[in-house]
């Protein structure tokens, strides 16, 4: 996996799911332009995680705030916990007479 990234790196190929890095010429031997290439790398990656975390925070608020995805979230929710229960009836029902049934929903 390292050697696919560094590959990719190497001909200034994207990857990453879409890792922008902007084109800086490396001199043959000069450690210190590595570096920096190496650190412009890293930065740029971290900066560009932190904007997708970023839009998705706004989108979560902005769903927070809509009435219709608040419905839509307790319709979802009493679906997941009506399943729950339903679930659990029918374990305590086919393996009630078997004892397991504690063991499953215990």
């Amino acid at each position: 996996m390292v050697e696919k990234a560094v590959l990719r790196w190497r001909l200034k190929r994207r990857g990453f799911r879409g890792l922008q890095v902007r084109t800086v010429e490396v001199g043959t031997g000069d450690q210190d332009k590595e570096s920096v290439v190496e650190e412009e790398f890293f930065q740029t990656g971290r900066r560009q995680a932190e904007e997708r975390v970023e839009r998705s925070v706004v989108r979560v608020q902005a769903m927070f705030r809509s009435k219709k995805a608040q419905e839509e979230y307790r319709r979802m929710k009493l679906a997941l916990d009506q399943a729950k229960v339903t679930e659990k009836l029918y374990i305590s029902l086919v393996l009630g007479g078997f004892g397991f049934a504690c063991f499953f929903t215990c």
